[in-house]
This record gives C-alpha cells, structure tokens and sequence, in this order.
C-alpha cells in the first residue's frame, strides 16, 4: 500500500470489507469521505457490495452517510431500492436525511403548477 494509491486502497477495502485495511487507510490520512470517479465513497461501495460490518465501522469514524454519488445514491437509498432490510437497520440509528419528496421541493421553491401536476398524477 503506497500513500499514492491510498484513496484507491481505501476505496477498495471497503468494497471488499476489508475492516482492518479501511482503518489503516484512515489512520494513514486518507479522507474518510473521498470518492471514486462516479463520486462513490467508501460507505456506498460497502453498502452496494453488503459489507455491512464495514458499513458499520465507517458509521462509527464519521462517515458522511448522505453524500449522493453522481447517480445520486447513497447508503439510505441502497437499503430502499435494493430491499436490503439489514442495511436500512444499521443505516436507520446514524439518522440518514430522507430528504423531500418532488412535490415538497416544487412547494417549497413557489412552483405551484409543478406541485399541481405532481398531484394530478398521485404524487
């Protein structure tokens, strides 16, 4: 493990689980939040990948558990789109932000026509 390689090294022990190889990455300096070219962090990938005692591990150093990747994904969202009920329970306590809906943004921001519609169609 070179400290060139680092933020990979990291990237990939997480994906694969690798607890000890995450906190060694972290206690070398890399950023507990640094992403891949898709914008992936290390607590997507262990969630993408069901590395679920490593999803832990990064909840427990400080994880940023609502970074979005390019996609918009982020652990909160793994747990609910893949039906991964073990996810969502580790995920749950770290108190992810479920943020809003469509039609709470188009109220928000005053554009009503577009809440209209979004009702109109069940939202």
């Amino acid at each position: 493990m070179s400290i060139k390689n680092l933020p990979a090294d990291y990237l990939l022990a997480a994906q694969q689980g690798d607890i000890d190889k995450v906190k060694t990455c972290l206690a070398l300096g890399v950023d507990i939040n640094t992403c891949d070219r898709q914008g992936k962090t290390a607590i997507t990938l262990a969630s993408l990948y069901q590395q679920y005692a490593c999803v832990q591990a990064l909840i427990d150093a400080g994880a940023d558990i609502n970074k979005q990747d390019h996609t918009c994904l982020n652990p909160f969202l793994i747990s609910c789109l893949n039906d991964d009920l073990t996810l969502l329970r580790i995920i749950l306590p770290a108190k992810p932000d479920h943020g809003k809906t469509p039609l709470e943004l188009a109220r928000e921001r005053g554009f009503e026509e577009i809440a209209q519609l979004l009702i109109a169609a069940g939202a």
